[in-house]
């Protein structure tokens, strides 16, 4: 079996940050635009976790990788 992988402090904070606000979709037309930034940044002061440069563009680079590889949702339009 395999161990779980050790994450950077701020890894392991953008990784439960992203995992917390993934109800925080925007969507237009049934497509993902982007996260709402202002909720993530209120989830973000109600779990502790420090919004930093670096967390920031993991969670930028994560978001980025889901809008380039999502497909439209029929059912949000």
């Amino acid at each position: 079996m395999l161990d779980a992988p050790k994450l950077s402090p701020q890894c392991f904070d953008a990784w439960t940050l992203w995992l917390e606000v993934q109800t925080q979709w925007r969507v237009s037309f049934g497509v993902r635009t982007g996260l709402d930034m202002a909720a993530v940044k209120a989830v973000a002061e109600l779990l502790d976790i420090e919004l930093t440069p670096p967390t920031y563009r993991i969670l930028r680079g994560l978001e980025l990788h889901v809008m380039q590889n999502s497909k439209p949702d029929k059912d949000a339009a």
